[in-house]
This record gives structure tokens, C-alpha cells and sequence, in this order.
């Protein structure tokens, strides 16, 4: 089954490694506790993608929604926000290996297809190799890190912001890169044997979907603009003229803050309105008077 969630609003929800750590090891010990076998995942900066397999609906239904609502509980707090994130999952069932080939190599091309990437083997977030390297430290920080990211995973309990904030504070940025790969590595339980024996092995896995970006003909994505890595681009102007600004400061400005910064924002990136709107959580108002309103 292909899965795709978006916000209801349509913003953004990725902005920092947290985010998507914080949603990847709720995912994947729900997956467990749910009993969900997951054959793929690849999180974009407003949507997410999954190839999953449940028993039956309700199964999956509850899951999903359990996802949804504490990734919703945690991010809320982590941003000073408010409300429902998500709204309805889309869903499309898969049958026979052409069809799930086709799926999985749509999903972990979405990066390359928004321009985040060259190769999908590139993206750290659609999750397609089995493991990342991450012995790149050994100071006695980064071994108690490790260890106490192993201890959470064996107790099936996700990362939060504050364990995540606790785990890297005293970490370098080589060491901090090395274990965020260790969390994926640990919390990955994506069934890639299943996955390769649709290829063959994994070279030609490598080889199939970098020649072939598959297709979904039953989901109906929404994209604004022609690249997602015009996102980058906001938080290092914004940081430019606002350097004091937090992401979560920014999400809560009022109104005619927002405005200043998607009028600022527009002079130094280049970018579409919509895109700033969706960054700066704007929301986009269709008028019969005016092409559209931007409000908060």
C-alpha cells in the first residue's frame, strides 16, 4: 500500500534533522507495535511518502492516525503551535511486482523529481540504503549517545526534541552527523530484503530506479513551483535579516511580521509567494475580487 500525508494547510513540515527524526522513530515503533511491515519511506519538506503492509484497513488506519497524532503532539510543542497537522492519509494499494517496483522507485525519487538531488541514493530521507556510516567518532559523549540511543530502540520508545537536544549537545558536527545515522540505522525497520528481492540484488535496485522514476497514477500530489531547494534559500536570508530569529519565532509572528518577511523574501530569493507562504506558515485565500489573499 502507498501512503501519502500531507498537512491540511499545506505548509511545511520538516524544518530542522529533529523534525525528521523525531517522526522516522515514531514511525518505526508504531510499525512494530501495530504489527505494519513498511517496505519504503521517503519524507519531503511538505509531504510524506510510505509503502506499508497492514492485515486490513482498520490496522492501518489506527496507525497511521497514531503516527499522526503524537508526531502532531510533539511538533505543536516544539514550535509553540496549536491544532491538527495532518489531515486524511491517501492510499493506494499495490498488486504484483511491476507495480511495486514502479511505486518504490516513484517514491524514492520524489527528491530527485523536486531537484533536492541528482540521485536518489543522494537523499539521506527516502531511506534507500540499509545502512549509513556512523563510526565516525569515539569520544566518551558520543558513546553514551549511542548507547543511549540503543536503550530507547530496545524499549521501543521514539527520540523527542528533548532527548534529541540532550543526546548532540555535547557533541562536534562530525560526531552529530554520525549519529543521526546511528538512529536511522538503529530505528530502521524498513524490510529492504523484500524490497531488493523485486531486483534481483541491490546494485541492480540502484541501477533500476535511477533509469526508471516509476509513476503513481492514483494519488494526486500538489507542488508548488519547480524546486524544493528554494526552501533552503528562506532560512539563510532569513537568518541574514533576522539573525536572532528562531525557526519557532518566526512560525509564530503576526500577520504583518510574515508579510515584511515574504516581501523581504521575494526581493532576495527569487522565490514564488506561494512557496515563502508555505514556509512562513501563510495561509493562501482564493478571492473572487483578487487572484488571492495571504493570512495567518
Amino acid at each position: 500500500m502507498h501512503i501519502y500525508k500531507r498537512r491540511h494547510d499545506g505548509f511545511l513540515i520538516f524544518y530542522s534533522i529533529k523534525d525528521y527524526l523525531v517522526y522516522f522513530t515514531l514511525h518505526s515503533v508504531l510499525s512494530v507495535k501495530y504489527g505494519i511491515k513498511v517496505y519504503g519511506l521517503c519524507f519531503m519538506l511538505d509531504h510524506i511518502h510510505s509503502i506499508v503492509q497492514a492485515n486490513n484497513l482498520k490496522q492501518l488506519s489506527l496507525f497511521e492516525h497514531e503516527v499522526s497524532r503524537l508526531f502532531s503532539l510533539a511538533w505543536n510543542e516544539e514550535y509553540g503551535k496549536s491544532g491538527q497537522m495532518f489531515g486524511p492519509f491517501g492510499s493506494a494499494p499495490k498488486y504484483g511486482n511491476k507495480e511495486k517496483r514502479s511505486v518504490f522507485a516513484y517514491v524514492v525519487n520524489n527528491p530527485v523529481e523536486r531537484h533536492l538531488c541528482n540521485k536518489p541514493e543522494q537523499f539521506k530521507w527516502n531511506f534507500l540504503h540499509p545502512k549509513l556510516p556512523s563510526d565516525r567518532g569515539n569520544s566518551g559523549e558520543f558513546l553514551y549517545a549511542k548507547d543511549r540511543v540503543n536503550a530507547l530502540r530496545h524499549r521501543l520508545r521514539p527520540l523527542t526534541y528533548a532527548v534529541l537536544n540532550n543526546l548532540v549537545k555535547d557533541l562536534d558536527e562530525k560526531e552529530t552527523g554520525a549519529l543521526v545515522n546511528h538512529i536511522i540505522n538503529t530505528y530502521n525497520v524498513i524490510d529492504y530484503d523484500a524490497v531488493v528481492s523485486l531486483y534481483g540484488d541491490y546494485n541492480q535496485l540502484l541501477v533500476a530506479v535511477n533509469s526508471n522514476v516509476g509513476g503513481e497514477y492514483e494519488i494526486r500530489e500538489h507542488f508548488i513551483g519547480f524546486s524544493d531547494k528554494t526552501y533552503a534559500s528562506f532560512s539563510a536570508s532569513l537568518q541574514r535579516r533576522y539573525p536572532r530569529a528562531s525557526v519557532k519565532e518566526i512560525l509564530n509572528w503576526g500577520t504583518d511580521k510574515k508579510l515584511e518577511a515574504l516581501f523581504y523574501l521575494e526581493k532576495t530569493t527569487y522565490a514564488l509567494d506561494r512557496q515563502i507562504a508555505k514556509y512562513l506558515h501563510l495561509r493562501v485565500v482564493e478571492s473572487a475580487d483578487i487572484d488571492y489573499q495571504l493570512v495567518t
